[in-house]
Order: C-alpha cells, then structure tokens, then sequence
C-alpha cells in the first residue's frame, strides 16, 4: 500500500483500492478447477468409431482439411449415426496428456448447437475448466482462438477456449505463458480486448489479433505460416 501510495501519489484509501482490484484478481486467476474424478470418460469415448466415416471426411475436406493428418494429430473420433453426439466430429480433450473429456462437431451445418460438450459428470474436468491443445503449446509464447477448428488450421503453440466466453480456470491455465496473443473470431473484438485486459496484470506480454474478417480457420496454410513466422512462432 506504501508502494503505491507513493508511486501514485494518492492517498491511503485510494493506494487499497488500487491493491485490492489485484488481489482480488489474484485468487481468482490461482483458483483451482473443479476436478470431477470421473473413471466414466475412458468408457464413454469408446463408443466412437477410430476410422473416420465419408462423411467426417468430407467435412473436413470442405473446411480445407487434409482429413488423415488433422484425424491423426488430433486423435479425432467419429460419433455414430445414433445417439446424443450423432453426426459430429468428436475431438478429445487432453491436459498434461491425459484423457479429460471431448467436445463434438456437427458435420451437417444443420445440428444446434455446433458444438455439444461431454457432459460434467462424465468428464474428469470440466470442458470450460480447459485448453484445447494445451499440451502441444509447450513454449514461452501462444496464440489463443476460440474453436477446435481454429486450432486445427493453426497448429501448435495455438490453444481453444471452447467457446468466446473464457472462464477464470482457463485464465489460470493461460498464466504459465510470457506471451499471449489473442486471436479471436472478427466479431468478438470485444471480448478479445477484456481477455488482454484480464491477462496483462499478470501475463508480461498480451497483444490482440485482429482478422479483417471470419475466423482462423478460415485462413490459408500460407497465411497461418506467414504470421507464426512474424510473431516468431516457427
């Protein structure tokens, strides 16, 4: 309070103030995530299928996939055409490279909503508890998009927040980064600009991302490679 009294020139319960809007961000940013403990995912995602069926190929080979390699770098799963994830992409979720939950695509344009999460009590953490790639994000400096999709056309060093709304575990989670590059969805501009503003009181670098238009997974291979290149992501 001393520190601040003095930096600010202000007085004692205005230099409170000041610390205690970072306090309070503090112990939110440490809070754990609610760790369910769940055995049942492992059974559950058996039931989908390893080899992807014509039409999840064809979805990715639409969205400007190459539908073997994103299959298996991301270990993804086919829903059968029965049940509460028919006719979805299903894209398992990993933290420190063990098995936590998995969020399904619709491949039809047709399904609502696009993206249907594992439920709670069947994962061992919550999907909004987590990052999407994390693991495969193991330096100093990440990008962070909304969607799989996303990812899947940025590569690694990239994470998902599973949605536009952020949730302060996956604020925790983005703390073990020097640098964070915000890179959302060109409408959500604004919620881009408070996940900076969040992070950079205890992130040392933030920066927001603008596209002109669409979303990442919308960019080219030669776009993706061009801009890891200038952020020094290679």
């Amino acid at each position: 309070v001393k520190y601040i009294q003095r930096v600010e020139n202000c007085s004692w319960a205005e230099s409170y103030k000041i610390l205690r809007k970072y306090i309070d961000r503090f112990y939110s940013f440490t809070t754990q995530p609610q760790e369910i403990k769940s055995s049942e995912i492992y059974s559950y995602i058996k039931r989908f299928k390893t080899e992807l069926p014509d039409p999840h190929r064809n979805y990715l080979i639409k969205r400007g996939f190459d539908p073997d390699y994103i299959a298996n770098k991301y270990n993804l799963l086919a829903s059968p055409m029965t049940g509460d994830f028919r006719y979805r992409l299903i894209a398992p979720i990993y933290m420190n490279f063990e098995l936590v939950s998995f969020v399904g695509r619709d491949i039809t344009g047709q399904r609502d909503p696009r993206y249907k999460n594992c439920p709670d009590s069947i994962s061992t953490i919550p999907v909004k508890s987590c990052l999407y790639n994390i693991d495969s994000a193991r330096k100093d400096s990440v990008i962070v998009v909304e969607g799989i999709t996303d990812v899947w056309r940025m590569g690694d060093d990239t994470v998902g927040l599973f949605g536009v709304q952020y949730t302060v575990h996956q604020l925790r989670l983005l703390t073990k980064f020097n640098r964070i590059f915000v890179m959302l969805d060109s409408e959500a501009m604004d919620v881009a600009n408070k996940l900076a503003s969040d992070l950079s009181s205890v992130v040392k670098e933030v920066e927001v991302l603008q596209l002109a238009e669409g979303d990442p997974a919308e960019l080219s291979a030669v776009e993706v490679a061009k801009l890891k290149y200038e952020l020094n992501l290679r």
